[in-house]
């Protein structure tokens, strides 16, 4: 005992070492890290060498109590909460074991760590970690998006139309593309301003937004370009929603205030054994659209 005390007081407060019979019916040394960590006098300690279990977290003091109804030759280790009398809570690592001698359990061996602000910078670093995925993953959604409408930019609805594509190649998935465009839009750059034809870019974006499924993909080609994928769906259904979008837009004009409305042209195609890859798929919606374009009325 009198060696144990010795090779105790070498260590650090840090750490709570102490030392007890069997079933901790008595308490036969404590260092002085119990009074940093608990905040109560080894004395207590010595008066009764279970109260330590009076501020353990009720959350965890089942299995705390339960290390000590474990056979004397038993080793442990446990993290549990310390409820301070000041009201702080500490996290703490506690491992032990028993010593054996000629068979006959003697002593009770076990140390104490505050693991408190070791858990606490883990939450930090967790809770950063958690901000930081966040933060790229919507940095990540904007890096897909155009910056003026809010639809898919070109690339990003690229890799829709290519899942689409292999869907259709491997399981003959329907899907339909939509090219959509405005006619005479430069006119609305040159003579109603830059201003209104960005409005009139935004306000189609909202439109064909609003018309489209959950499953179905809204992308800006470029310019007054858009594109819609209509999964799942055939060239009917392409029908019935440009029909619900309607063949003209109304906006504002910037400057003037004068009322506009302004014509939308659609090219439909929908997949078939034909198609070798997406850009023939975007190049015969794109034909259609032209076509579309040079009819008076649909």
């Amino acid at each position: 005992e009198e060696k144990f005390k010795t090779i105790v007081e070498a260590v650090s407060d840090e750490v709570v070492i102490w030392m007890s019979t069997t079933g901790m019916r008595e308490m036969l040394y404590v260092n002085q890290g119990y009074e940093k960590q608990w905040g109560r006098s080894v004395d207590s300690l010595y008066q009764d060498p279970k109260s330590f279990l009076d501020i353990v977290h009720p959350d965890d003091k089942q299995a705390v109590e339960e290390i000590f109804s474990l056979s004397p030759d038993s080793n442990w280790n446990i993290d549990f909460r310390i409820v301070r009398d000041d009201g702080e809570i500490r996290h703490i690592h506690n491992v032990g074991f028993g010593i054996i001698q000629n068979g006959d359990p003697l002593f009770l061996v076990g140390s104490a760590v505050d693991r408190t602000d070791i858990m606490n910078r883990q939450q930090q670093l967790d809770e950063s970690l958690l901000k930081l995925e966040a933060a790229y993953k919507a940095l990540e959604e904007l890096s897909q998006k155009d910056g003026l409408t809010g639809a898919l930019n070109r690339s990003a609805f690229i890799e829709h139309l290519s899942d689409a594509y292999e869907r259709f190649n491997r399981y003959q998935t329907p899907a339909t593309l939509i090219f959509i465009d405005l006619n005479q839009f430069k006119e609305i750059n040159d003579n109603h301003g830059h201003i209104t034809g960005d409005n009139t870019l935004v306000t189609l974006a909202k439109v064909l937004s609003a018309n489209i499924r959950q499953t179905d993909v809204l992308g800006r080609y470029g310019g007054d370009e858009f594109v819609v994928l209509l999964n799942n769906s055939s060239a009917s259904d392409a029908k019935e929603f440009y029909t619900r979008v309607g063949n003209s837009i109304d906006v504002t004009c910037n400057l003037s205030g004068t009322p506009l409305s302004i014509g939308i042209s659609y090219g439909v195609y929908e997949i078939d054994s034909s198609i070798t890859d997406i850009q023939q798929w975007i190049s015969h919606a794109d034909i259609s659209m032209y076509k579309d374009k040079e009819t008076p009325t649909r």
